[in-house]
């Protein structure tokens, strides 16, 4: 698989690509800015957005605006710009989650560009513009937040004048977090069982999405293999103050569906399972959290207690 370039000059590449598929004259050319819109999230949390600094633009030109159709589409040329570059090319995110892009266009084409934004330097995504294909790879640690990354794709129309584009990238992922409420877990302090780590197994899981359509594909089974659940075990919203992470994983989703989900919790300093539970019909939907909300350490146990005052009969008899 082609893995992309590296290109800093990115309008200038993708000018010249722009220019010898259309021989149109300089003059032909039009400015495009694509400012990409920071979303507001807490720091120092899981999905603060504040790891996914790399930024790969993919531009396609659009056989006479039919984007219905996979075979209009014509690769033109595609950057990377990794977090720290510098230079007035370089598409760095900053601490307000925002960027911008530019290059230039030929009047009277039609063009589709697609963004991914992912941590740098991260091996769950292969990118592959050439396909305009992402292929996540599971089967690694769980509870990992370089997993984090985010997908846009813009449509031009007929280039007719300069475009100034506000983009919005969302993530193309459900949020799969397991909860458990404080009092369990102290509950189950106060006798001795601490855990530190978890495993999460996934039926079903989509693994490829194309970049053109945002159509996610592939059934397999998405483990995320035991690890630490990190120092984030602060939740979100009204759950901040009443529980803590046991698990958290992104899976690649598209429209609604439901999947089954297994879960294991380990012992604090070894390789002990404390508990597996398994949840079906668990919903995914992308760019949502779902959130399995429960006791994982304790039962509740109720006992009616009753004193009986007659004995059983007869009654055991013994000769002195």
């Amino acid at each position: 698989m082609k893995k992309y370039a590296l290109i800093i000059a990115a309008a200038a590449a993708i000018a010249t690509a722009c220019s010898k598929e259309n021989k149109a004259p300089e003059a032909d050319f039009v400015d495009a800015v694509f400012s990409f819109k920071g979303l507001p999230m807490p720091s120092k949390a899981f999905s603060d957005g504040k790891s996914a600094k790399e930024l790969v633009v993919g531009v396609y030109n659009v056989a006479d605006g039919a984007y219905a159709d996979a075979s209009a589409y014509k690769f033109l040329g595609d950057v990377s710009v990794p977090a720290g570059t510098t230079g007035d090319k370089a598409i760095v995110f900053n601490e307000q989650l925002k960027a911008q892009f530019k290059t230039k266009l030929v009047k009277g084409q039609y063009y589709k560009l697609v963004f991914w934004a992912q941590v740098p330097g991260n091996t769950h995504y292969a990118v592959d513009l050439d396909t305009h294909k992402v292929t996540v790879t599971y089967g690694t640690a769980a509870n990992d937040e370089t997993r984090d990354a985010f997908y846009a794709a813009y449509e031009t129309g007929k280039v007719s004048a300069a475009i100034d584009a506000d983009i919005e990238l969302h993530r193309p992922f459900a949020q799969i977090n397991v909860l458990s409420t404080n009092e369990d877990i102290a509950a189950a302090q106060a006798v001795g069982v601490r855990f530190t780590k978890s495993a999460m197994h996934i039926e079903n899981a989509h693994n490829s999405l194309d970049l053109l359509s945002g159509a996610a594909s592939g059934d397999v089974t998405a483990n995320f293999l035991v690890a630490p659940v990190a120092d984030y075990d602060t939740p979100f919203g009204s759950y901040a103050t009443t529980h803590k992470y046991i698990a958290m994983n992104y899976v690649l989703a598209g429209e609604r569906a439901n999947h089954t989900v297994v879960f294991d919790v380990y012992r604090e300093g070894s390789d002990a399972i404390l508990n597996t539970i398994s949840v079906s019909n668990v919903p995914f939907e992308r760019n949502y959290r779902t959130n399995l909300i429960g006791n994982i350490f304790t039962v509740d146990a109720e006992f009616n207690l009753e004193i009986v005052p007659d004995y059983k009969t007869p009654d055991h008899n013994v000769g002195l």
